[in-house]
């Protein structure tokens, strides 16, 4: 198992792509095996994952967990949000996935990482 990783970094009002998109090469072919997801702060903003121009995966970002303490007690890491996002696609030459975030006014960043065989 291979891991790659990324950071999107939010825009007001905007849909922001990762600049790491998922893809096989004719060199690398490649098996996307999932997808860690977690954010900065809830703002109930969404994440998206496409495969080439489709979405397939649409999700709040309360649904992911976070590494944000609140004010009034320290953090506790989540036992019941999603960490990762089990995928088991083949990635073709040719296709692409990737993952963006939408942000409304209040911003969020998102911090993940692909999980995928090569057979390189």
């Amino acid at each position: 198992m291979r891991s790659e990783k990324f950071t999107i970094t939010g825009i007001a009002n905007a849909e922001t792509a990762s600049s790491v998109i998922f893809q096989s090469t004719e060199s690398e072919r490649k098996r996307l095996k999932g997808v860690y997801l977690t954010v900065s702060a809830y703002q109930a903003n969404q994440v998206k994952i496409y495969k080439n121009q489709e979405a397939i995966q649409d999700l709040y970002d309360y649904l992911l967990d976070t590494h944000e303490q609140d004010a009034t007690a320290a953090y506790y890491p989540s036992t019941n949000k999603m960490h990762f996002i089990p995928m088991d696609e083949e990635a073709p030459v040719g296709t692409q996935f990737k993952v963006t975030l939408v942000c409304g006014g209040n911003l969020t960043t998102l911090y993940g990482a692909w999980v995928y065989e090569s057979n390189a």
